[in-house]
């Protein structure tokens, strides 16, 4: 989900700081030779075939996946030709998979470019804080099947969020105007499926704007941009109210979808740890030489997401500058 931001224009591609690329020469992955491969191509005939037989068949798509991996990056299976214009050496370029699910290197590969086009061209030069919500695992199963689940989810947390941030920036929203006058925030969501531990655990990362965005000022012109206020600094009290309103509201939603009767609405508002979760400590802003240091570069993958590392450094105040 992003809310449309306009009248910000978009970041060049030239980034001074970052210095010169170094200079290196081309070496043809070989996936072939990494244990995942191996391991892969190595029992996959049997376990399709033992999934049918036990009458619980792969899906086609996930099997499609694991086949095209099994071909990224082999030169039997296509390639093409590259030329050198400095030095006149020619090499060989196999093709990828482009899938988005196995392959470690597609996968990298999605993940750079969707970090380069978000720090380009999304998100706009003010504030941005990470917001990571999780829910009980009694819940958890209906998120992992049922997309309009997710959508509540990601509805709730992000009209919480923009509630608590238009509070903290001392705007009140009217419910009863228009739309377009509301005060709103830029956020971009992102479903997390899995753990550190590559557990099954349904979450949801939220990267949202540290304030509202406002209307211009009668008069001023339809090309005039938005005005932005940021927001005083989160504290405690404002998660955990936060927490509170998510908590039963999705509980509400999973009532009124009859996936949970009113006996285990009740319980599960009663409980002591509601086992809502919600994590604010990543917190990315001007002072620092620009937002992409929420990615990093190394020298296994184009760009990582190092939420950790940031959150060693940042806490719910306001870093100094």
């Amino acid at each position: 989900m992003v809310a449309a931001l306009c009248g910000f224009p978009a970041r060049p591609r030239l980034r001074p700081h970052a210095g010169p690329a170094p200079r290196r020469r081309y070496e043809r992955r070989r996936p072939e030779k990494t244990p995942l491969h191996k391991i892969i191509s190595e029992n996959l005939a049997s376990w399709l075939e033992w999934r049918d037989v036990a009458e619980r068949p792969v899906p086609g798509y996930v099997e499609e996946e694991l086949r095209g991996y099994l071909e990224c990056g082999i030169l039997c299976f296509g390639f093409g030709r590259a030329l050198c214009t400095g030095c006149g050496q020619g090499f060989v370029i196999a093709f990828s998979c482009k899938g988005r699910g196995v392959c470690p290197s597609c996968n990298g590969r999605h993940m750079a470019q969707t970090a380069a086009h978000l720090v380009d061209h999304v998100i706009p030069p003010v504030p941005v804080r990470q917001w990571v919500i999780s829910v009980p695992k009694r819940l958890r199963g209906f998120l992992a099947d049922r997309p309009a689940a997710v959508a509540a989810l990601t509805r709730i947390f992000i009209e919480e969020i923009e509630r608590l941030l238009g509070a903290a920036a001392g705007v009140t929203s009217d419910a009863s105007g228009p739309a377009a006058a509301r005060p709103r925030l830029g956020a971009v969501s992102f479903l997390h499926r899995f753990g550190s531990a590559l557990n099954h655990h349904m979450h949801l990362h939220v990267c949202a704007t540290e304030g509202v965005f406002v209307p211009a000022a009668d008069g001023a012109g339809c090309d005039a941009s938005p005005a932005f206020l940021p927001a005083r600094p989160i504290n405690q009290a404002d998660l955990a109210a936060l927490t509170e309103r998510v908590r039963r509201r999705v509980i509400r939603w999973f009532r009124m979808q009859r996936l949970l009767d009113a006996a285990a609405a009740a319980d599960m508002l009663a409980w002591e740890n509601s086992g809502f979760s919600v994590d604010a400590s990543v917190r990315i802003t001007l002072n620092r030489p620009r937002r992409a240091e929420l990615f990093s570069e190394s020298g296994t993958s184009p760009a990582v997401l190092r939420p950790a590392a940031l959150r060693a450094r940042a806490t719910l105040r306001d870093p100094r500058p």
